[in-house]
């Protein structure tokens, strides 16, 4: 099946709430269903706000149902082994940095290394600032380099420019899966 990431993203933004949302989440009800002949998910979702009073709202998202013979041309993309892989720190806590920076840049530079060292900079003509986060873990992969003269210098820092507003957006993810999101990079 196919689903639109907008869509669903807003339906999950309602169903979630904030501790500066004017109501609290009672129930989501999530369905698979037909409505003028269009597959949906609809999102059922019922909440009190401050004073008592109960608020219902609903969220269909079309859904495209694929056929066999289109799942089965989807192949996962080819991708070569990267150079290091690190978990980022707690999503809500990036993402918090990232919104802070974003009136001062609009790139991004990501920098890691296998010491767990996650850095975030932007550099301007008015401005530079860097965040870092140590001790960040840095799983052991089963392709890693058996012979450690093979293995990059854990010091060094790979670096990735990326667009603040694109990244934000990525850590918007938050919503879908508050647990982990693993960053590799891969040297060209």
């Amino acid at each position: 099946m196919a689903i639109s990431s907008e869509a669903l993203l807003a339906a999950l933004k309602s169903a979630s709430s904030s501790s500066t949302s004017s109501y609290e989440i009672e129930e989501v009800i999530m369905k698979l269903a037909k409505k003028n002949a269009q597959a949906v998910l609809s999102f059922e979702i019922n909440s009190l706000t401050r004073v008592g009073r109960k608020v219902r709202v609903s969220h269909d998202v079309k859904i495209e149902v694929m056929r066999p013979a289109d799942v089965a041309r989807l192949a996962e993309p080819m991708c070569p082994e990267p150079d290091l892989h690190i978990l980022l720190p707690p999503l809500q806590k990036l993402r918090t940095v990232v919104d802070r920076l974003k009136p001062m840049s609009d790139i991004l530079a990501v920098r890691a290394n296998s010491n767990g060292c996650l850095r975030l900079s932007i550099n301007t003509e008015s401005v530079k600032v860097d965040t870092e986060w140590k001790d960040c873990t840095h799983p052991i992969t089963k392709n890693a380099p058996p012979d450690p003269e093979d293995a990059p210098d854990l010091n060094q820092l790979f670096t990735v420019l990326v667009s603040l507003r694109s990244f934000l957006k990525f850590l918007n993810s938050h919503v879908v899966s508050t647990t982990t999101i693993a960053c590799a990079y891969r040297r060209l």
